[in-house]
């Protein structure tokens, strides 16, 4: 279920993102579905989730999500019954399935992560409203941290760094730049014929 795509109903499964079939509920909500698998369920009380979900009574909801929890602790109760906890990820590691790995992360009591917690406007899907965000981390001493973390942990090496919008993977960016970095952006708007040439 995507703009452009011709819509097959008596499909079997059907698959779209929450914006898409927000968009277009009136003309699926006929269609008796079973079950309902949402990735990324840490949204899943948003309204688009809740107002699809409530479209469909009789249906079963499965969850997936790496991080079970919302910023808010909003409870998960009013959509799911249970929480099923996989393994660990070193259970995973140690039966080969991931790689082994090592994190670095700035500490706990840095002035940075304060002030990330001290943020407290959420967006409708329970995360950090992009703004606040900005505010915090768009600043040429923050992302100047990023480059000194990868001259400390991973010159010369491929890799991919996670923006908060647009504005902010084009600032990252032109500062990787300026110490010779090659460095190239995508975001959702990227054609996919240049993505492929860029990855």
């Amino acid at each position: 279920i995507k703009s452009g795509f011709q819509e097959t109903p008596e499909a079997m499964v059907q698959i779209a993102s929450v914006q898409s079939l927000s968009r277009r509920l009136s003309r699926w909500k006929d269609v008796p579905f079973g079950y309902i698998v949402i990735d990324e369920a840490h949204h899943a009380l948003a309204k688009t989730y809740l107002s699809i979900c409530k479209l469909y009574p009789g249906a079963k909801i499965l969850g997936v999500t790496a991080t079970p929890c919302r910023l808010n602790r909003e409870s998960f109760r009013k959509i799911f019954d249970k929480l099923i906890v996989s393994k660990s990820v070193q259970q995973f590691i140690d039966d080969g399935y991931l790689s082994p790995f090592r994190y670095y992360s700035i500490k706990p009591d840095n002035d940075l992560q304060y002030d990330i917690d001290s943020i407290n406007v959420f967006g409708a899907n329970g995360d950090y409203a992009e703004q606040e965000l900005m505010k915090v981390c768009d600043k040429t001493k923050i992302r100047a941290r990023l480059i000194k973390s990868y001259k400390d942990y991973a010159l010369g090496k491929k890799g991919i760094v996670y923006s908060i919008n647009k504005t902010h993977n084009k600032h990252i960016a032109s500062q990787y730049e300026e110490i010779g970095v090659r460095v190239a952006t995508i975001d959702a708007d990227t054609p996919e014929s240049e993505r492929k040439k860029i990855v």
